[in-house]
């Protein structure tokens, strides 16, 4: 099967999304702000609960009916103590405009600091399921006893 194709708009200062594997791709930092708050030199410095909204450096065009999700590199919190707000960053196919730039917002637990061209989050594209919801009564399945229950 043929990989999918993709449109990406690269900002000045900025990288295409790379991938090793094919599936997820890691993104660079081209700029970044703390507490809107533009850093001076090549380092971005943040304190604990510092709001820290990196620029990723490219817009993407994915196509109809895809969606992009951005995490973590799992390396992201050990190294930097920064979390990413939303847990995960959803983004949906009609964010394709040129100046359309993937973003990730963290929140700092911890005084630390990255450089412009780091790697902090990685994407990947899938095709997106619509459903058609229907109302029921009864979903006829066993309960399995609420959150956190697996294996209990």
């Amino acid at each position: 099967m043929a990989n999918k194709k993709v449109k990406v708009r690269v900002f000045e200062g900025g990288q295409a999304p790379q991938s090793k594997n094919g599936n997820w791709y890691d993104c660079y930092v081209r700029t970044a702000s703390v507490n809107g708050m533009e850093p001076t030199s090549n380092i971005v410095r943040f304190a604990p609960g510092d709001i820290v909204v990196v620029h990723l450096g490219f817009s993407m065009d994915m196509g109809k009916g895809y969606e992009g999700y951005i995490l973590p590199r799992s390396s992201t919190f050990k190294h930097t103590g920064l979390l990413l707000t939303n847990s995960m960053g959803l983004v949906d196919d009609t964010y394709c405009g040129d100046n359309d730039e993937w973003l990730a917002m963290f929140y700092s637990t911890r005084y630390g600091a990255f450089k412009k061209g780091d790697r902090l989050v990685q994407i990947s594209v899938k095709k997106s399921t619509p459903l058609d919801i229907e109302e029921v009564e009864e979903l006829g399945n066993p309960d399995r006893g609420g959150y956190g229950t697996t294996n209990r």
